[in-house]
């Protein structure tokens, strides 16, 4: 017998080995489980962002990466997970998203309108609905209890099935409210809104500027009284659908609401229980691909090793604490994580993982999956094992062990997927602890390591700062010296320079008193050629002016010479005219005018003579 286990126990090792889940046998830790590790996770997300608060409720949401398996993980998309909380007798305002809306009913009831084909819709929800909001289509949601919290739980998809394919429309979600001070109707100018709704700019203003609290709003009585009277013709629609239902009557409508509390579980013992809806269950899943389970595990007990073939998954844990453990490809890696109430992860497609709940409570977690039909999980161990299923001879040969051993060891566990597992998730943890423990010894050891590694850095810096500054000081009095050298050669070649200025200056000097010299000399030579010049000019003039007087004086003579020609001839005319004179008694008057135009050419001699004596 002792021997059987041994062996067994081999297998089983084997087995971890071959589906890479050491975390059995050895967990890789990579700090504690607790929030620190849960934020440095790429399986959890807590990084939940605020779409509106306020006093009547909240909206938030928290981006999905779902991932592959290429290089560790490979971000094939993004989901976005939404939380809603409703006050008692609350109102989500109309509005309507980028994706399909699917959701689920965690707490309280609900009466949902929204607008399908121009035709408006209503519904009453409870606990354990779920719901399809088709994209784009506007809706609003009303929490009809009057004491408990109204919370949904939804995806959001914007991959949204269509004939072509898959669309990705947006990388973010988007939500349009019409209600409220947040209204998209208030981007539009009131001369467009006027137009299209053909009403006033008065009454535009009083439309929009009514409601300031937000897209979620407390109902007032008014609307109580008119909700009770639409209640009434809500529960004769029911009515009128539960006569149908019992009388054989079909019902065309695909659009009511789906119970995943109210269906009949997938697998279920003492130890806990699974059930998941599809496009099977409820049809409008199939627009959207996407699938919605729940586990719910009691105390001590664990979801048995497996992996989704044909899905990823989102979990969103909503009673209790366990522990997940999600083993990477060839078993390289394992993510062991601790999660409780809130927390939302993920878990790839292919990747084996294990669900484990503590002794002290159950532990319940609601999930969306990318697929919509049937998953078909496949379990590792249990009688619905993948190994029963395969050529046993393979299987053990893989293992190295005959394969009657290895039917022996299957044949061990009788139960299936939910198995009894008391003190799993104490081990996991306890073990987890342990190595935290000594990864927390050994980060001790390594910080000694370290600050003792520092202080001999530091001592060794201290001695090298202090050798430096020896050399420092060194080189500043070297420095010094080669400062008051050059200072010394520099004061040695100014005196030299000085000198050699004074040299210059002095050369200078004496070239300017022979410069001097040369110029008085010169100036000497000017002047006493400038007064030989004047003395020659001036007598170059005086013989000039001899020469001058000497022609005049000539000219003098010679104009004398003529006058006294001219006055002999003058004598000698008159004496020719008297004598004429006395022959021509009968022309007296013509001789004297005849003398007086002589005596006139006279006068202009005289005067002309004159003229010439004076020049």
């Amino acid at each position: 017998m002792k021997e059987k286990m041994a062996g067994n126990g081999r297998v089983m090792l084997i087995l971890c080995a071959f589906f890479g889940l050491q975390s059995f046998a050895a967990v890789e830790s990579h700090g504690p489980w607790q929030d620190k590790a849960l934020k440095s996770s790429p399986l959890v997300f807590r990084d939940f962002k605020e779409i509106t608060r306020t006093e009547a409720g909240e909206i938030k949401s928290v981006q999905v990466r779902i991932r592959g398996e290429e290089e560790g993980f490979e971000n094939l998309g993004h989901m976005e997970l939404s939380f809603m909380t409703l006050d008692p007798q609350s109102m989500l305002l109309p509005m309507f998203l980028n994706g399909d809306f699917i959701f689920y009913v965690h707490t309280g009831e609900a009466r949902l309108g929204w607008v399908r084909n121009n035709r408006f819709v209503e519904k009453d929800l409870s606990v354990g609905d779920i719901y399809r909001i088709p994209v784009g289509s506007v809706f609003h949601i009303f929490n009809t209890g009057k004491a408990e919290r109204l919370r949904l739980i939804g995806i959001l998809d914007r991959t949204s099935k269509r004939r072509t394919g898959y669309i990705m429309e947006h990388d973010q979600s988007q939500i349009f409210f019409f209600g409220g001070d947040y209204s998209v109707l208030s981007g539009f100018d009131e001369e467009i809104l006027q137009t299209a709704f053909k009403v006033s700019k008065e009454e535009i203003r009083e439309l929009l500027s009514r409601q300031n609290s937000g897209p979620i709003v407390r109902v007032t009585e008014k609307h109580r009284i008119r909700s009770a009277r639409e209640m009434r013709k809500s529960y004769m629609l029911r009515t009128k659908n539960a006569l149908q239902g019992i009388l054989g009557w079909k019902n065309k409508s695909r659009r009511e609401p789906f119970n995943i509390l109210k269906k009949k579980p997938s697998f279920s013992n003492k130890h806990g229980w699974t059930v998941a809806v599809n496009r099977k269950d409820y049809p409008p899943l199939k627009y959207s691909d996407i699938g919605i389970f729940m586990v719910n595990l009691s105390k001590g007990s664990m979801l048995i090793p497996h992996w989704n073939p044909r899905a990823s998954e989102i979990g969103v844990v909503t009673r209790g604490e366990g522990v997940l453990q999600v083993v990477y490809p060839n078993g390289s890696h394992v993510e062991s994580l601790r999660v409780s109430k809130g927390d939302v992860f993920m878990v790839p497609r292919f990747y084996p993982m294990v669900q484990l709940a503590f002794g002290n409570e159950s532990f319940e977690v609601l999930g969306f999956s990318t697929y919509g039909g049937d998953n078909h999980p496949q379990f590792i161990a249990g009688v619905n094992s993948v190994f029963n299923v395969l050529d046993l001879e393979s299987v053990a040969l893989g293992f190295g062990v005959s394969s009657d051993y290895l039917a022996d060891f299957l044949g061990t566990q009788k139960g299936a997927v939910i198995v009894s597992c008391h003190s799993c998730a104490q081990e996991v943890e306890e073990k987890i602890q342990r190595e935290e423990e000594k990864r927390r010894r050994e980060e001790a050891e390594e910080r000694k390591e370290e600050e003792e590694a520092e202080e001999r850095r530091e001592e060794e810096e201290e001695r090298r700062k202090k050798e430096e500054e020896r050399e420092k000081e060194e080189e500043e009095r070297r420095r010094k010296e080669e400062r008051e050298e050059e200072e010394r050669e520099r004061e040695e070649e100014e005196r030299e320079k000085e000198e050699e200025r004074e040299r210059e200056r002095e050369e200078e000097r004496r070239e300017k008193e022979k410069e001097r010299e040369r110029e008085e000399r010169e100036r000497k030579r000017r002047r006493e050629e400038e007064r030989e010049r004047k003395e020659r000019s001036e007598e170059e003039e005086e013989r000039e002016r001899e020469r001058e007087e000497e022609r005049k004086e000539r000219e003098r003579e010679k104009i004398r010479e003529e006058e006294r020609e001219r006055m002999g001839e003058e004598g000698q005319r008159k004496r020719e005219e008297e004598e004429e004179r006395g022959r021509r008694t009968n022309g007296t008057g013509e001789e004297e005018k005849r003398g007086r135009r002589t005596n006139e050419k006279g006068e202009e001699k005289k005067e002309i003579k004159v003229s010439a004596e004076m020049f």
